[in-house]
């Protein structure tokens, strides 16, 4: 993926996500980081009906490899408790695959 691709997909997914003044912060005030990668990877893909997490569906415009960038970049936001909170979850949803 070229950094202009990534810089698109970025700014699509943010803006839909954060131009909305009701989303929830993606940072470690929020509560993205309690779930898997797994399960955010396939909230951003397949779209969520969710009333606390409302996101159309992303998989026929993004690819996998953008999806994955996106959930990275939003993981910079996250402290290093989060983090670990968050690796510790998506290994233990990983063993039950």
């Amino acid at each position: 993926m070229t950094s202009e691709t990534f810089s698109l997909s970025l700014a699509h997914f943010l803006r839909y996500n954060f131009d909305r003044s009701e989303e929830e912060p993606y940072d470690a005030s929020g509560h993205t980081w309690h779930h898997s990668d797994h399960l955010l990877l396939e909230i951003v893909a397949q779209g969520s009906e969710f009333p606390q997490c409302q996101m159309p569906i992303f998989g026929d415009q993004l690819s996998d490899e953008e999806i994955q960038a996106i959930l990275e970049y939003i993981k910079k936001w996250w402290g290093p408790e989060e983090r670990a909170f968050q690796w510790q979850v998506s290994w233990q949803a990983q063993q039950q695959q």
